[in-house]
């Protein structure tokens, strides 16, 4: 795709004529237009920068030589120096590199947004870095999700769109960075969820009398799925569970869903070989996974919705990914009927793991899951997710009633030395957890 010449003219015009932008921005302007003209078979050579310092025709080595980027430089640094204007440094910016990445996508190099021209593009951006400086923000988990989020929105700006990604059902794109790397899962409120292929599986169930996952977790469309990945995230946080990446509500370009961090370094949990020795921080994290999942009666936690990272053949951090199925407004009955629907529900049973005792540690998370608490957690839901009306439909009398439920049942096991998450697995239906809930 060829690059617009009187995009770049009229670019570089407006930005010399009306702005006032400090040594990063021009340094890095001049890289930029140096790469794209240096591209061009064609003759630029009556292409000039106006009112530049020497009047010259320059040849395509000429326009990549040091020599030549320092005069322009030099030229753009004087003349916005001497600019009285000092607003919309933002919408001039956009513009300029807006027409660059649409006219000129092959040859524009998104990798030379430097850092500083990155919070002139973006002044959310700018200032959330600069909060950075209080220890307390660098270090929180929700700020740094705030941040990718950010930098998401401005790699959309500059034409950089989200990648497809081929994993899963519901339907989700990776966001990129303005440099191409991968900072988070996008799930569109309109798409997820809708996938032909689970259309089809959908239909071809009804048919035989069986249900599937959707039936019994969220009988409202799609809005109550962005609200259990969220919500997972929140869970997650408030029982200091640390497993989940920060998931939040957003809207990227003219798309509302949901973005979760992405987990750099991690791969699914169905390409590793399990330690047969595995270290008590290793059974630590699983056994988190398990509380986790069964806390918030996840009935899909396959192994390609877990994430690892291992170091010497051992796990040394999980990501709890795809929370979508949870919050089940019913629990799924026993028998053949509602096969599909606990199929992946708990399927991390089937990991060895799972035979081995709660740790103190567990079992003190566990501990926590008192009335009072999943009060102050349901409270606590109720003020951070997105107020809509569907939200109390999210927050259904059934979805609570089950949640307490679970947590009871956690509770009961917590004073039990020898449990293990394995005997969490077959407590799934109103008849078997009502029956454990007497007995103990």
């Amino acid at each position: 795709m060829k690059v617009s010449l009187d995009s770049i003219s009229s670019g570089i015009e407006l930005v010399r004529s009306q702005e006032k932008i400090h040594t990063s921005f021009s340094s890095q302007l001049c890289k930029i237009i140096s790469r794209i003209w240096g591209d061009k078979k064609s003759r630029l050579l009556q292409q000039e920068i106006p009112e530049a310092p020497t009047s010259f025709a320059p040849s395509i080595d000429e326009l990549m030589s040091p020599e030549y980027l320092q005069q322009v430089q030099a030229c753009l640094q004087s003349e916005l120096r001497e600019s009285p204007q000092k607003n919309r440094v933002q919408e001039v910016a956009k513009k300029f590199f807006k027409a660059i990445a649409k006219n000129g996508s092959k040859v524009f190099q998104h990798h030379e947004i430097s850092r500083d021209l990155q919070n002139i593009l973006s002044p959310e951006l700018a200032q959330l870095r600069e909060q950075k400086t209080d220890r307390t923000l660098a270090c929180s988990i929700s700020h740094r999700a705030q941040r990718k989020i950010a930098k998401a929105k401005l790699a959309m700006e500059l034409g950089i769109e989200p990648a497809c990604n081929d994993q899963g059902l519901t339907g989700s794109s990776i966001c990129l960075s303005s440099s191409g790397k991968k900072i988070g899962l996008f799930k569109d409120l309109l798409t997820c969820g809708h996938s032909f292929r689970m259309k089809i599986q959908n239909f071809f169930r009804k048919i035989v009398g069986l249900r599937g996952q959707v039936s019994i977790c969220r009988n409202h469309g799609t809005i109550p799925a962005l609200y259990a990945e969220v919500s997972a995230s929140i869970v997650d946080q408030f029982f200091q569970i640390n497993l989940t990446p920060v998931t939040k509500t957003v809207e990227l370009g003219n798309k509302k869903g949901s973005f979760m961090v992405w987990a750099n370094g991690h791969c699914e949990a169905s390409k590793i070989t399990f330690h047969p020795a595995p270290t008590s921080d290793e059974l630590f994290l699983f056994q988190r996974m398990a509380i986790f999942d069964y806390l918030i009666g996840n009935l899909d936690r396959h192994l390609g919705n877990w994430l690892v990272k291992q170091e010497y053949g051992h796990i040394v951090s999980l990501a709890t990914i795809d929370n979508a199925n949870a919050f089940i407004e019913e629990n799924p009955r026993e028998g053949w009927c509602d096969y599909f629907v606990r199929r992946n529900q708990y399927l991390w049973k089937k990991i060895p793991y799972a035979a081995h005792p709660f740790d103190e540690r567990a079992r003190a998370i566990m501990n926590l899951m008192t009335p009072r608490m999943i009060e102050l957690l349901l409270l606590k839901l109720e003020r951070e997710l997105p107020d809509s009306p569907m939200r109390q439909r999210f927050l259904s009398p059934q979805m609570r009633s089950h949640l307490y439920e679970r947590a009871s049942v956690l509770l009961a096991m917590s004073k039990i030395k020898k449990a293990t998450p394995l005997q969490l697995s077959p407590l799934y239906s109103d008849q078997s957890i009502q029956t454990y809930l007497k007995v103990t």
